[in-house]
């Protein structure tokens, strides 16, 4: 409860004094005051929260666990999870996206590949071809020259973003180790089946599960569903 609670208390105490000062309450300088002291003592907590951090991240990738898993998990420590992941998620994007566009990603016997039957191939190519229309009607249309910049900012993140998840389908393929399968859905899903509980193995046409694109994990029913044609 502790390390939850220290986890939001910068920023919750420094939009507190934001509102205070707007009120009137306190001076300019003794909300700077505050925070100064407080981010101070913040500081030598979150440096005991970091080292716990180092020590969970290498006590994770012993277990097995990938760099990116156990960093998302190391981040927990001096995070909520869910904010955890989301830096974990950009990071695995960025790094995708570089082994893309440097060729740094040689499939091997054991990969298969699965992104020419992904939906996020045709997205691509329609984001890169409406995405000029897309601004220049912004550029028409809004009269304020900060709020372009931002949505122009927003747009090219956006597209940076989508062709960064397709990156990522193309250096994350589904794969066959010694233990088990890894099936994969580029950085977004990704499940282990250990040979160990595979009963048996049976191709027949199926309806996708809710018609959607991707791996999708059922945990209750211990399944997992991947469309491939």
């Amino acid at each position: 409860m502790l390390h939850r609670a220290l986890k939001w208390s910068l920023p919750i105490l420094i939009l507190i004094e934001i509102l205070l000062v707007r009120a009137g309450w306190l001076s300019f300088g003794q909300a700077v005051a505050v925070v100064v002291i407080v981010e101070g003592a913040l500081t030598l907590v979150a440096g005991l929260q970091a080292i716990r951090a180092v020590r969970r991240f290498r006590h994770q990738q012993s277990q097995g666990q990938s760099g990116v898993e156990a960093f998302e998990d190391a981040l927990t420590v001096m995070m909520p999870q869910r904010l955890a992941r989301l830096v974990a998620l950009e990071l695995r994007l960025w790094l995708c996206l570089g082994r893309w566009l440097l060729r740094r990603y040689r499939p091997d016997e054991r990969d298969y590949s699965y992104r020419k039957r992904s939906i996020v191939s045709a997205l691509v190519i329609l984001v890169i071809l409406t995405a000029p229309v897309e601004i220049l009607i912004l550029e028409l249309l809004i009269p304020w020259a900060w709020l372009r910049w931002v949505l122009l900012a927003l747009t090219i993140y956006g597209i940076v973003w989508i062709i960064g998840l397709y990156a990522s389908l193309v250096v994350l393929p589904h794969r066959v180790t010694d233990d088990g399968l890894w099936i994969r859905y580029g950085l977004l899903n990704e499940a282990f089946i250990p040979f160990a509980d595979i009963a048996g193995i049976e191709h027949a046409p199926r309806k996708v599960a809710e018609g959607r694109d991707g791996l999708r994990v059922v945990e209750g029913e211990r399944a997992a569903y991947l469309p491939v044609g």
